[in-house]
């Protein structure tokens, strides 16, 4: 988030230029650092720290984030389809992780990470008559074996979003 402030903060300012009026910012938090960096435009700092945090938590570019959305119309039905899927892409990853080398697919997995998170109500919960789910898998595996663990995915009512621009 510390990467968008950043960038909204340097597009204002930059539209303020032509204009004699002064900028002004007003926040809850004065103190945090972000807004200090993109009042300086001190875009080295700020991909310093913003780097530093995402490798603390293991976030891009350092994992993928892969976000899987279910809707339906009844929030029951969109709760338990999620969980049910939560729980086979469980299966489905320590399927993969528990054996270093799977011999069927060819695929060797040293001291790799793949993490299933959900599920969560979206952020916003009932869209279009649809009540949202969220899946959110955390992982450093490469492309096929991830297809592979995704594959069991339906495609009819899941979407599923690669390095999402948004996880909410």
């Amino acid at each position: 988030i510390n990467e968008r402030i950043y960038q909204i903060i340097n597009q204002l300012k930059e539209y303020k230029k032509n204009n004699a009026t002064p900028f002004l910012l007003q926040t809850f938090k004065p103190e945090q650092e972000i807004f200090n960096l993109s009042l300086k435009s001190d875009f080295n700092k700020m991909y310093d720290d913003e780097i530093e945090v995402r490798e603390a938590f293991n976030y891009p570019p350092f994992n993928q984030l892969i976000k899987i959305t279910f809707k339906n119309p009844d929030p029951k039905i969109a709760f338990l389809e999620t969980q049910k899927m939560t729980e086979a892409l469980e299966k489905q990853v320590l399927k993969f992780i528990s054996n270093s080398t799977n011999k069927n697919a060819g695929l060797t997995l040293p001291s790799k990470s793949c993490i299933v998170l959900g599920p969560v109500s979206g952020f916003i919960p009932k869209l279009k008559g649809q009540y949202i789910y969220n899946i959110i898998i955390k992982t450093d595996l490469d492309i096929k074996t991830r297809n592979l663990i995704l594959s069991i995915v339906p495609s009819k009512d899941w979407s599923i979003d690669v390095d999402p621009i948004s996880l909410i």
